[in-house]
């Protein structure tokens, strides 16, 4: 898993933002692994992004349930189990779980706060 991005940006297309929109934002690395692996939070918002290895699907969610199977957006490849994988699909949670559409959720990783490392849309084909 890679631990070397230390600022996370998540973007949401606007279908997304309407009911989503909180998790939009910059999420900082934090030293302590939640379920063995890296994780990122945004203090500002309350909302975290950490790895759920049993389930090989990363989760975007309320801070407070860090490390636990809930969240309002999931990632899935069930292979790398890398955030970055560019082969990720993206879920999310409105009125019922629904596939994110080509280039409604963004995560790319970020050198510093606003600069961007290696910018990736995910999207599932």
């Amino acid at each position: 898993l890679d631990q070397t991005c230390q600022y996370v940006k998540v973007d949401l297309e606007k279908n997304i933002s309407k009911s989503l929109g909180s998790y939009q934002a910059t999420y900082s690395q934090i030293s302590t692994k939640i379920n063995e692996s890296p994780s990122w939070i945004s203090i500002l918002n309350s909302k975290a992004i950490w790895y759920i290895p049993q389930k090989k699907f990363w989760l975007i969610g309320e801070l407070s349930r860090i490390g636990k199977d809930y969240g309002s957006i999931f990632g899935c490849n069930g292979i790398s189990g890398d955030l970055f994988d560019e082969n990720i699909a993206w879920n999310y949670f409105n009125d019922g779980w629904k596939e994110a559409e080509t280039n409604e959720i963004d995560v790319h990783c970020l050198t510093k706060e606003g600069n961007i490392k290696s910018k990736i849309i995910y999207s599932h084909i």
